[in-house]
C-alpha cells in the first residue's frame, strides 16, 4: 500500500525490518499470504530508493528461487497460496522495474508457471467426475473443494492467466486451443450462476448462506468477466450483459458486515463496481463505486449506522483499513486502477 501511495522510504523501511526478524513470514511461493510478496515488494522499494541497491538482486534471487514451491506435485493453483500468486509476483516486479535490472530467467518462469497451472487444469479436469456440473476444460482444487471465486477458486486463476497473456506476452504465450479451453471455462462458470444470479463459492456448496464478496462470489466473477472482454473482444457483448447482472447483485447485496477490507468487506466489492465502470463507460457504476466508499469510510468514522465485524487483522491490505486507503486514494486521484494485488499491475 504505501508503494501504491508513493510512500517509498516507508515501504523500503518496513520490507528492510520484516526481511531482518527472520519469523513471522510464510515461506512459499506466493504474493499475497507467503514471503514473495516480501521479496517482490522489497525489490521494488529499493529500487526507488537506490537503484544500485544490492537487496534488488537478492530479493529478485528470492523470487526466482520460491519457483520450486510451483513445482511441487502437491502445490494448489490459487491466488492466495499458490502457483497463481506466484504469477502474480512475477508480474507485479515486471511491471515496477524496467527491464534491465530483471534477470533473463523472469520472463521463462512465468512461461513455465502458466504451463503448470494450465496442465494441473487440465488434469484435474480429465480426472475429477463432474458429470451433474458439465465438463469445463479447466478445473482447479483447494483441499478438496472446487472453488469458483477469487481467491482460491477458478475465477482468480482464469483472470491471472489471461492477463498474463494480454499484457506481458504481448499475445504470444498461449495457443489458440489454450486460449479456447479459458473461454469455454469461463462459459462454463457463467453456467454456473445460481438463481439468485450470484456465483456460488464452490460446486460443492449445498445453498444456504450466500456470500457476495471478493474471496467468493460475483465480485471475482466480473474481474474474470472484465478480463475476459478485454481478450475475447467476440464475447464482449455477452459477457459484459452477464457481468452487469453480477454487479448489480453486488450493488444490492455488496454492504457486507464483514468489514471495510477486500477480501470480504466493502472496498473489495469497491473495486469490482468500479471494474464495470473501467469496462462499460457508464457513470452509474462509479458513483456506486463512490457510495461504498463513503459508506465504508464513515464506518471506520463511527459515523455509520450499519455494524460491522472487526476482523481478525483490522489494518492490513485484504482484511483491513489499508485496502480501504487504496481505494480512497484511486478515487481521490481519479485513477482507475485494478484490484490490488490482483489485477493492478496494468495501470502502473
Amino acid at each position: 500500500m504505501h508503494l501504491h501511495l508513493g510512500n517509498t522510504a516507508r515501504a523500503f523501511d518496513l520490507m528492510r525490518r520484516i526481511s531482518q526478524c527472520g519469523k513471522g513470514v510464510r515461506e512459499g511461493c506466493s504474493f499475497l499470504c507467503e514471503d514473495v510478496g516480501l521479496w517482490a515488494v522489497m525489490a521494488v522499494a529499493a529500487y526507488r530508493n537506490d537503484p544500485e541497491d544490492p537487496k534488488i538482486s537478492l530479493s529478485l534471487d528470492k523470487i526466482i528461487s520460491s519457483f520450486e514451491y510451483c513445482k511441487k506435485a502437491d502445490a494448489y493453483d490459487e491466488l492466495l497460496y499458490g502457483r497463481v500468486g506466484y504469477l502474480y509476483a512475477l508480474q507485479f516486479i515486471r511491471s515496477h522495474l524496467p527491464p534491465p535490472i530483471l534477470p533473463g530467467e523472469i520472463s521463462s518462469l512465468a512461461r513455465d508457471t502458466v504451463k503448470l497451472i494450465l496442465q494441473s487444469g487440465i488434469s484435474t479436469s480429465s480426472s475429477s467426475s463432474t458429470e451433474s456440473h458439465g465438463d469445463p476444460p479447466l478445473l482447479y482444487k483447494w483441499h478438496g473443494k472446487t472453488y469458483l471465486g477469487a481467491a482460491h477458486g477458478i475465477s482468480g486463476t482464469l483472470t491471472i492467466l489471461m492477463r498474463e497473456h494480454r499484457i506481458f506476452h504481448h499475445g504470444d504465450l498461449l495457443t489458440e486451443e489454450k486460449l479456447s479451453m479459458i473461454e469455454r471455462t469461463v462459459d462454463w462458470l457463467i453456467s454456473k450462476i445460481d438463481a439468485e444470479d450470484n456465483l456460488p463459492s464452490s460446486l460443492e456448496s449445498s445453498g444456504g448462506k450466500e456470500l457476495v464478496q471478493f474471496c467468493h462470489g460475483n465480485p471475482g466473477l466480473i474481474l474474470v468477466l472484465v478480463e475476459g472482454c478485454k481478450l475475447f473482444g467476440k464475447r464482449k457483448n455477452d459477457w459484459m450483459e452477464v457481468a452487469e447482472r453480477a454487479g448489480e447483485v453486488v450493488w444490492v447485496k455488496g454492504l457486507l458486515r464483514k468489514g471495510v477490507g477486500l477480501c470480504h468487506g466493502i472496498s473489495g466489492n469497491a473495486f469490482a463496481l468500479v471494474a464495470l465502470y473501467d469496462l462499460t463507460g457508464d457513470i452509474k457504476w462509479l458513483h456506486r463505486t463512490q457510495a461504498f466508499a463513503n459508506i465504508a469510510l464513515d464506518i471506520v468514522r463511527g459515523k455509520s449506522d450499519q455494524h460491522t465485524h472487526t476482523p481478525d487483522h483490522p489494518y492490513i491490505l485484504y482484511e483491513g483499513m489499508a485496502g480501504l486507503a487504496w481505494l480512497i486514494d484511486d478515487l481521490v486521484k481519479d485513477h482507475i486502477g485494478g484490484f490490488p494485488a490482483f489485477t493492478d499491475t496494468e495501470y502502473t
